[in-house]
């Protein structure tokens, strides 16, 4: 899979945000449903946004 490259021309100002996103799978849908141990899987992901476009980098 090719991930499309913007280059730029001259300095980026970079956003950084680090934020958690619950990912709920089979497992733990099955558990609140029928009862069960209430574990969660958390995933931590960092997004980079440039200053002046906005666009996702």
């Amino acid at each position: 899979m090719d991930i499309p490259y913007r280059g730029g021309a001259g300095p980026l100002n970079l956003l950084i945000d680090s934020t958690g996103i619950k990912a709920e799978g089979e497992g733990e849908w099955n558990a609140r449903k029928h009862g069960g141990s209430k574990r969660r899987i958390w995933r931590k992901i960092h997004i980079g946004i440039d200053e002046e476009t906005l666009e996702v980098r």
